[in-house]
């Protein structure tokens, strides 16, 4: 019988061949001093968005359950967002309930990058920039580019 740790080890290093060999546009990411288990990378502000030029930093934890579970990923960069706590928890049902192994990283990072144009304001991990993008988009986005600009900058990588 296959060890869970080695399903798992086997599913990231393919994965990680994959975005070695066709990496994607809005990230790069990889494992931190080749643990398969700890990942670091670096997101992409979407495009055409409050967010756009942004480079947000964010850690991935896989357990030996992966991928029949969800991988941890949080981010380092602080974020303005709806459904980003202080401490960069993401609250999107893709990690939770939706997972399915047929997932990978990539997508899922692809999907967070989604969330940052298309909040949930009805599960705020952020009230008070829930409130802000219901009631004053403006002033939301001018929030979201200065916290880009302070926050995740290339400057912003060298601290």
């Amino acid at each position: 019988m296959v060890s869970n740790n080695r399903i798992a080890r086997n599913r990231l290093a393919k994965e990680l061949e994959e975005i070695e060999r066709n990496p994607p546009i809005e990230l790069s990411v990889g494992p931190v001093d080749d643990n398969l288990f700890h990942w670091e990378g670096i997101l992409h502000g979407p495009l055409d968005s409050p967010y756009e030029g942004g480079l947000f930093r964010f850690r991935v934890d896989f357990t030996a359950d992966y991928p029949n579970k969800a991988p941890k990923i949080r981010f380092i960069s602080r974020v303005f967002h709806p459904n980003i706590s202080r401490n960069g928890d993401i609250c999107v049902d893709l990690l939770q309930k939706q997972w399915s192994s047929a997932y990978t990283l990539t997508q899922a990072m692809i999907c967070i990058s989604s969330l940052l144009t298309d909040p949930n304001t009805g599960s705020p991990l952020n009230p008070m920039s829930a409130q802000l993008y219901e009631t004053d988009r403006q002033k939301y986005n001018s929030t979201v580019r200065e916290w880009v600009r302070i926050y995740a900058s290339a400057e912003s990588l060298d601290m």
